[in-house]
């Protein structure tokens, strides 16, 4: 993302900044509006700077020798990102996964524009490569973990701060291709559209909710709930079904061909 350009000639010199300040400059009103404390930019795509102070017409860094820069030139200054196919939060960060880079990352403590603090602090950013084959197909919080699914696994994180993050990778009946808003929590209970078909996961092996469909395939299932059951809108053969799995009798019910793109509860 970038988040200006600007000139060198506004830098306050060394001697006049506090102690570990080492830039200081006047930048345009939409960049003070896109960056906070604690973010890290990068510099001209050479260097980065940690945002140190946000006023009404500047920003100030520290831990970056900026008195190097020239009066005249102009500089690209950009909050650098991962290319992420899927979101979630927990514990006040955002969590994220690339199929490109197969990684999983996570900003910084409350600040979701942040994934590349990386000082050693408990507030810092996070990212782990992992070995599985495939690519990922979803993510959610589910109780104290953040789970990443493959169509074959899932990797848990938990942990609390970067220092204390533990990755855990258990082979399952992971979420299927295209039904990643397949995922439910019910009760403490995750319900989705597996691989190999329906499925409910409580922390440590799937197990299969699907006896009643047989070798029935749905695909881009899309998942909600009324707090007692979940209801599914899943496509098959080019037909829409919205179903419903009783969680109490374990039973299956189909109610008309209703196409829901996001379910929401009040």
């Amino acid at each position: 993302v970038e988040v200006g350009i600007f000139g060198a000639g506004q830098f306050i010199p060394q001697d006049a900044l506090s102690a570990g300040m080492v830039g200081y400059i006047t930048a345009s009103i939409k960049t003070v509006r896109d960056t906070r404390v604690g973010d890290t930019i990068t510099i001209d795509g050479t260097f980065k700077a940690t945002v140190d102070e946000v006023g009404d017409w500047n920003i100030r860094f520290k831990g970056t020798p900026l008195d190097g820069f020239n009066e005249n030139e102009e500089h690209i200054f950009k909050k650098e990102h991962p290319e992420l196919d899927y979101i979630c939060e927990s514990d006040n960060r955002a969590w994220g996964c690339s199929i490109k880079e197969n990684t999983i990352y996570a900003s910084s403590l409350g600040n979701a524009g942040d994934w590349d603090s990386f000082e050693g602090l408990s507030t810092d950013s996070y990212a782990i490569a992992v070995g599985s084959e495939g690519e990922f197909t979803g993510c959610i919080k589910f109780g104290s973990s953040v789970l990443f699914f493959k169509e074959e696994c899932v990797h848990k994180i938990l942990g609390s701060y970067p220092a204390e993050y533990a990755l855990y990778t258990i082979q399952i009946n992971g979420v299927k291709k295209g039904c990643h808003k397949s995922l439910v929590e019910v009760n403490g209970v995750l319900y989705y559209l597996g691989a190999h078909g329906f499925c409910a996961y409580s922390g440590g092996q799937s197990y299969s909710i699907n006896e009643q469909w047989g070798d029935l395939q749905f695909e881009e299932a899309v998942g909600g709930t009324d707090g007692e059951n979940y209801f599914v809108s899943c496509k098959r053969g080019g037909t829409w079904y919205l179903l419903e799995y009783d969680i109490k009798h374990g039973l299956w019910m189909q109610h008309d061909s209703t196409h829901v793109i996001d379910f929401a509860r009040d």
